[in-house]
């Protein structure tokens, strides 16, 4: 009696283990089902991320952005202007690449936005020595005030401690509260993305 019951439990279990388990074949389908829809969405993924010009204007808003926060929470300014860009002595400025930026922070907390020298380049913030732009994509024109400068990428803008933004231009090297819109053109079908930096700190990004 005692060895009719181990075998009908022995049953039982051998039965109920087979529903709850999974076969080698089901295993692998399930495996093969989850690695399509993997791919397909890896595939989706870089869909999204392949629009050069929302991209960049994003990201550089993003850089701006993250400066202020930054010149603030560090009590430190920060000054962010393309790449290569020199100032002459006389004020007036050669300009820089149209393709990239550069971040630099003081070195103390006495330097303003209008000290030329006690500054450092600051690559960690942008994880590499420039804000590169995506490929196909450059600054294509620079207003201050409403006033389109004759060379697009000479200019500086420097955030303060309290996260007021500062420009210098191509005819000074002055720093003054100004209105500053950066306009991205892609070359591929001339389409335009605008960055507008606003002298209280603010950032905003426009769609042509």
């Amino acid at each position: 009696m005692a060895h009719n019951r181990r075998l009908t439990f022995l049953r039982y279990f051998l039965r109920t283990q087979s529903v709850q388990g999974f076969t080698l074949i089901e295993a692998l389908v399930t495996i093969s089902v989850v690695g399509v829809l993997a791919a397909i969405s890896a595939s989706n993924v870089t869909k999204m991320g392949s629009k050069p010009l929302p991209d960049t204007s994003n990201k550089v808003a993003g850089v701006f952005r993250a400066a202020r926060s930054s010149a603030i929470a560090q009590t430190s300014p920060i000054k962010i202007k393309p790449a290569q860009r020199l100032v002459n002595p006389d004020g007036t400025s050669t300009g820089g690449l149209n393709t990239e930026f550069e971040m630099w922070r003081a070195n103390s907390t006495t330097a303003t936005c209008n000290s030329e020298t006690g500054w450092t380049q600051d690559k960690k913030s942008l994880s590499k020595e420039y804000l590169t732009f995506a490929q196909g994509i450059t600054l294509q024109a620079t207003q201050v005030d409403g006033t389109l400068l004759n060379v697009p990428t000479g200019w500086e803008v420097c955030f303060n401690t309290r996260g007021m933004a500062s420009t210098t231009s191509t005819t000074t090297n002055n720093f003054v509260g100004n209105n500053v819109i950066l306009t991205f053109q892609q070359a591929s079908d001339s389409a335009t993305r605008r960055v507008e930096i606003f002298p209280a700190g603010g950032i905003q990004v426009y769609d042509n």
